[in-house]
């Protein structure tokens, strides 16, 4: 146990703990953080809205990552620091369960072949008995028997998962959602729901994409089950939205609301609501999303059962901002749709010299140019520009007889001619993103 408070000490973990008396910090690094944290800081960790803090402590920035554990009836916060020993530790860790992991579902397979025995012998005393007593006892290990084969099959899809997990990279979250959709299709209860999911704003994080494939496949399977369990009306809903540095994923669910007092440990392995089944699922699947740098919360304001899933945007991402230089309310109302669906952070301008105004106060990643604006042409907007941004400029016009467009391509300025496809123009979007960065 020493060992453990050396280990603590040593990577500045801070921890605090909320009783029915009130919160006390239960290490130095503990009492340091609540010694700056604002009350409304703290109250938004308890309620599990906060997942990362930045704060000044003795004259240092710390970044600390925010993570709830259970003690028995009460919440313990570990605030761990994003430095790189603790990085290094939470890899670490990360092998040591996988290796944990290997070793139990090595066990798991020894166990199916007495399982089976105690399955067929319960069967054929099935067969040959008419005592009502015997009957009912024979369902009931028959029951047991299928619900420990359940546990040893997710153990062993588990291990599997993890040994053979891909290496982190940027995904997108949509293309993610879809998958995990695709294959909870042949869950005996997707055709009774309702499955619907709205992108309000696409993105993109850094993950891998066999581990949050995994995650969503677990958390949406189990949202399908509690719709299915709440009537003839159910569905299930997935929002997809992005702030400037975060990207948020809302599942929610015709069910029951859970008992908010039990809003943490909904995410411990087996734990059940209803105490009829044993499941990994809701723990499993916010272990994957936290080893990929996300969060998960059970939304306890909701009138239907929600979670919220939230992860950092990738750092590409966060500068892939787009100017759309048109007069055409029409083309910037599509474009900015379009665009913004695929994550992209958009401004519009109407005018030159709107444009040049925003050019000035902000960079941005590319910029869609019209070469016929009211109060001066696309080319001498152009002109104004520096020449970091003048790379970055998509000339988007329906005028293919501009006299000006000869000009431009001299430059080496793209040039699309309306109309175009939506593919088209992202492709040379990302074209530029990926050369300039």
């Amino acid at each position: 146990m020493e060992n453990l408070k050396d280990l603590i000490d040593r990577l500045r973990i801070g921890l605090i703990q909320y009783t029915e008396e009130g919160i006390k910090p239960l290490n130095d690094e503990g009492r340091r953080i609540l010694g700056v944290l604002k009350k409304e800081d703290v109250e938004n960790i308890q309620k599990g809205d906060i997942k990362v803090i930045d704060v000044v402590i003795d004259g240092r920035r710390v970044k600390y990552r925010v993570e709830p554990l259970m003690d028995g009836d009460n919440l313990i916060l570990c605030f761990y620091p994003e430095t790189d020993m603790c990085i290094n530790y939470s890899q670490y860790k990360f092998s040591r369960i996988v290796e944990m992991i290997e070793v139990i579902a090595g066990i798991s397979h020894r166990i199916n072949n007495p399982l089976q025995a105690v399955m067929g012998f319960s069967e054929l005393l099935k067969e040959r008995t008419n005592d009502k007593e015997l009957l009912e006892y024979t369902e009931h290990i028959i029951s047991s028997v299928t619900r420990i084969k359940g546990v040893v099959d997710q153990f062993c899809a588990y291990t599997n998962m993890l040994k053979n997990y891909d290496e982190k990279k940027e995904i997108q979250i949509s293309r993610i959602l879809e998958d995990s959709l695709l294959l909870l299709k042949s869950h005996p209860y997707y055709t009774m729901v309702d499955v619907a999911y709205v992108i309000e704003r696409d993105f993109s994080i850094n993950a891998s994409p066999e581990m949050i494939k995994e995650a969503f496949f677990r958390l949406l399977e189990n949202a399908i089950e509690f719709a299915y369990s709440s009537g003839t009306d159910g569905w299930v809903r997935i929002t997809v939205d992005r702030g400037e540095e975060e990207g948020r994923v809302l599942v929610e669910n015709s069910g029951s609301p859970i008992d908010a007092s039990k809003a943490v440990q909904i995410f411990e392995h087996f734990y059940s609501t209803s105490g009829d089944k044993l499941g990994l699922g809701l723990g499993i699947a916010k272990r994957l999303i936290t080893w990929n740098n996300g969060s998960i919360v059970y939304k306890e304001d909701s009138k239907h059962p929600a979670f919220l899933i939230e992860f950092p945007v990738s750092e590409r991402e966060k500068v892939s901002g787009i100017l759309i230089v048109d007069d055409e309310v029409e083309n910037v109302k599509l474009l900015e749709k379009a665009l913004s669906s695929m994550g992209y952070k958009v401004d519009c301008a109407y005018t030159g010299k709107e444009a040049l105004e925003k050019i000035e106060s902000e960079r941005y990643n590319v910029i869609i140019l019209d070469m016929i604006l009211p109060d001066m042409s696309g080319y001498r907007v152009f002109l104004d520009m520096d020449d970091e941004q003048k790379k970055r400029v998509i000339v988007f016009t329906g005028d293919s007889m501009h006299p000006e467009l000869k000009e431009l391509k001299k430059w080496g300025v793209r040039v699309l001619l309306k109309p175009v496809t939506i593919e088209t123009l992202k492709s040379e979007i990302e074209g530029i993103v990926n050369e300039r960065g």
